[in-house]
């Protein structure tokens, strides 16, 4: 069985994935979280359209969040940071325009959930798009290129 590679941020804003990683083994069941993380993604996903107000804000951000983090577990990559993950998205085949859009919903879930700011989701649609893309992952990555990403993580955090 793979390890996770537990992703932790260092005590400083994490802008960089040296800066927020802390890399040591542990046995988990990444394949089951994986699916778990991609199901809760789904199940998140449902409550963005009834959701009102900032609710709806905060819960399109972990719908994706939760579709992306389940990627990473595919990969078994523990990351717990929000801008960590935003930061490894390019590792995993996401363009920077991609790395971007999950900017967004982040910022805007920090705005209304603890500086009590109004924002509105601008486009359910497009979280929809972010959770299919993010499905559209796991599937055709082979084990060589999981074992190519974590690799180079480990690479660059010995750098």
């Amino acid at each position: 069985m793979k390890r996770l590679i537990p992703l932790r941020n260092s005590g400083s804003l994490c802008h960089s994935f040296k800066s927020c990683q802390n890399l040591s083994s542990e046995d988990l069941g990444f394949a089951m979280e994986t699916t778990c993380n991609m199901k809760e993604a789904d199940g998140t996903l449902e409550n963005v359209i009834p959701a009102k107000g900032k609710r709806k804000v905060i819960t399109a951000h972990y719908a994706c969040c939760n579709a992306l983090y389940a990627i990473f577990m595919k990969c078994g990559i523990k990351c717990e940071i929000h801008d960590c993950t935003i930061e490894l998205m390019e590792k995993i085949g996401f363009d920077r325009k991609e790395c971007e859009y999950m900017r967004k919903p982040k910022e805007d879930r920090i705005q209304v959930q603890y500086c009590l700011k109004r924002r509105d989701l601008k486009s359910v649609e497009d979280v929809k798009k972010f959770v299919l893309r993010c499905k559209a992952i796991p599937s055709p990555m082979t084990s060589e290129e999981i074992e190519d990403i974590r690799i180079e993580l480990k690479r660059e955090a010995s750098a």
